[in-house]
């Protein structure tokens, strides 16, 4: 039975920026959806969840940028410092192996081997039968953004490090994820530190 959520997408924002949408709008992926204006820090340190800016000296000037929506959506919140955008997703649940988040396009093919993972895999959430160092160093190279892996697919022995997200999934889970590559490349949110992998409909 596929696990149909109403998924969330929060980001905030300094204050003083320019919001283009408004509650109820429904919003298209990649649309603007917030300007940041050229900021003049004011305080030591500046963090934003969205990670437009991490950290800042003051007297620093944060330069403008654009803050788009990731996926297809409406806007469910508009508040001073803060955005909510609602969307359809299924959900997986998996258990973390490597922490982190972030988003990607997923074709659920399943990589076998080293061999299999390719310049175009840049930019992708993949699939892969086996995790070892060798397979993550190559898609660390490549630019992929998060990894997902069958629970067998994990050495006991081994140690698994890796700035990416990695997430594991039951047998079960599996097979429902791989049945997605039929419906060929999709949007997903991966978030290893919530064990969580959400599939946007």
């Amino acid at each position: 039975m596929e696990d149909m959520v109403k998924a969330k997408w929060a980001v905030n924002f300094p204050m003083g920026a320019k919001v283009l949408v408004a509650e109820g709008d429904k919003v298209t992926e990649g649309e603007v959806v917030v300007e940041i204006k050229d900021q003049l820090v004011m305080e030591k340190k500046l963090d934003l969840t969205d990670k437009v800016v991490k950290e800042v000296d003051q007297g620093d000037v944060v330069k403008s940028k654009k803050l788009v929506s990731p996926v297809v959506g409406k806007v469910s919140k508009v508040e001073k410092e803060r955005m909510v955008i609602e969307f359809g997703a299924e959900e997986f649940l998996g258990k973390e192996i490597c922490g982190g988040k972030t988003w990607g396009q997923c074709d659920f093919r399943v990589k076998e081997s080293f061999g299999d993972l390719k310049a175009l895999d840049q930019g992708k959430v993949i699939l892969v039968s086996r995790v070892d160092q060798i397979m993550i160093l190559k898609a660390e190279t490549i630019g992929v953004k998060g990894i997902l892996v069958v629970e067998d697919g994990l050495s006991d022995e081994e140690t698994i490090m890796s700035d990416l997200p990695i997430l594991m999934f039951s047998a079960k889970d599996w097979e429902r994820l791989i049945l997605h590559a039929k419906k060929g490349s999709t949007k997903v949110w991966l978030s290893s530190a919530k064990n969580k992998l959400l599939v946007v409909t």
